[in-house]
C-alpha cells in the first residue's frame, strides 16, 4: 500500500511540474504579399490585367496583377 503511495505521488508531482511557455510576440504585417486585386475610383483591375499609373516611382508604376510580389519588413516596403 505505501508502495502504491509513493508511486501515486510522484505521479502528481511529475505531472504538476510542468512548465508552460508562452510566447510573447507582437503582431506585424512583415511577410510577401501577391497584388490579386487593385480597386481605383474608375474600374477595377484582377488577374491577368496590368495597371499603370505613371505617377507612382517604378516599380509600383506598372503591376502586372497576381504577378507582382512584395515584400513587408519592419515597415520597409519593396518589390521582389
Amino acid at each position: 500500500m505505501k508502495r502504491i503511495y509513493l508511486i501515486l505521488t510522484f505521479l502528481v508531482l511529475l505531472t504538476s511540474c510542468e512548465r508552460y511557455v508562452v510566447e510573447i510576440s507582437d503582431v506585424t504585417l512583415s511577410g510577401e504579399y501577391v497584388i490579386s486585386k487593385i480597386d481605383t475610383k474608375d474600374s477595377t483591375y484582377t488577374t491577368g490585367s496590368t495597371y499603370i499609373n505613371n505617377t507612382l516611382p517604378n516599380p509600383f508604376d506598372t503591376m502586372e496583377i497576381n504577378h507582382f510580389y512584395g515584400a513587408v519588413n519592419v515597415g520597409v516596403v519593396k518589390p521582389i
